[in-house]
């Protein structure tokens, strides 16, 4: 008994180690796909800024960077007006922005000392940025003082990137034909394998019940197709599909899959390992070969199918 449980769990301890492995790539990439920004090594925490004009009223900094990606922008101020205010602009490449006080995020405003102050980017119009445009990419970051005889100062200016975001997605749906894409390949994957389902049992019952002139020379062809490489045979059938005037359809994708060597093959083994019995006793209550076909052969072969 404490051999068959310790069997038991040796067995679960594997099958658990197979899933897992299987399992953590998928993990990993769907971890990777909510970062802001980064890879699944490098994380993309803080993005420094470098101002163009160190002092003035008005501090100018190139940006480029998507603001659904960051949670806040922060930066060392300092003025010569005691209380003095500024405001923080956003501009897209086409000159629309949004711009944020810093009164409600900078109590007692600016000074001859250093203040930080930090802005939660949510609080912001963004969408005013780039509309009609899923992406807010702000290609420039200004600093205005609202005294423009206020010289102000930066230094230490960064954006804080979002732990998570969704943005990624978004980018994927709204910014290319993703319901195409997806449409083309269900279709194109619907059809192929309701293709091999019913060729590949076709050819297998024909090879393991019928009888034919070359036969087994055809049988071996299908089996040495077996062993070429898929990449062999892309360039030959490119130019099969150029030549037939196939290109940019989904002919080109459907045809050339719909019927597979290893489909074949296993077809014809495991119809050859079903008992002739079933086939013999529908033919004496009268039954086509169509009817065996679709109702004895293909019932009795969804272990195999099911693969294929």
């Amino acid at each position: 008994m404490k051999k068959e449980s310790l069997w038991n769990a040796t067995v679960i301890l594997i099958l658990a180690s197979l899933v897992a492995i299987t399992l953590t790539p998928l993990a990993l990439m769907f971890r990777t796909s909510l970062k802001p920004a980064g890879t699944l090594t490098r994380n993309f925490g803080e993005l420094k800024l470098t101002a163009e004009t160190g002092t003035g009223s008005v501090v100018r900094l190139r940006l480029g960077q998507d603001l659904r990606k960051f949670s806040t922008l922060s930066f060392l101020i300092r003025g010569t007006l005691y209380r003095g205010t500024f405001e923080v602009i956003f501009y897209d490449m086409q000159g629309n922005w949004c711009a944020a006080d810093s009164s409600p995020y900078l109590k007692g405003g600016i000074g001859n000392q250093w203040r930080r102050f930090t802005l939660p980017l949510q609080n912001l119009p963004i969408a005013s940025i780039n509309p009609g445009f899923p992406e807010k990419i702000a290609e420039v970051l200004i600093v205005r003082a609202q005294d423009p005889e206020n010289p102000i100062t930066l230094k230490e200016i960064k954006l804080t990137a979002k732990k998570f975001s969704l943005a990624n997605y978004a980018d994927v749906l709204i910014s290319a034909s993703f319901g195409r894409y997806l449409f083309n390949s269900a279709l194109i994957a619907i059809i192929i394998t309701l293709g091999n389902l019913v060729f590949c049992t076709l050819a297998g019952y024909a090879f393991a019940r019928k009888d034919f002139p070359f036969k087994n020379l055809l049988f071996m062809l299908i089996l040495a197709s077996v062993i070429i490489p898929a990449q062999v045979l892309i360039i030959p059938i490119f130019l099969v599909m150029e030549n037939i005037g196939w290109l940019n359809s989904y002919l080109a994708l459907i045809i050339p899959s719909l019927v597979q060597p290893f489909g074949i093959f296993l077809m014809k083994q495991y119809i050859s390992s079903l008992p002739t019995s079933y086939e013999d006793q529908a033919r004496v209550d009268g039954a086509t070969e169509r009817q065996i076909l679709f109702k004895i052969i293909f019932p009795l072969s969804r272990p195999a199918l099911a693969i294929v």
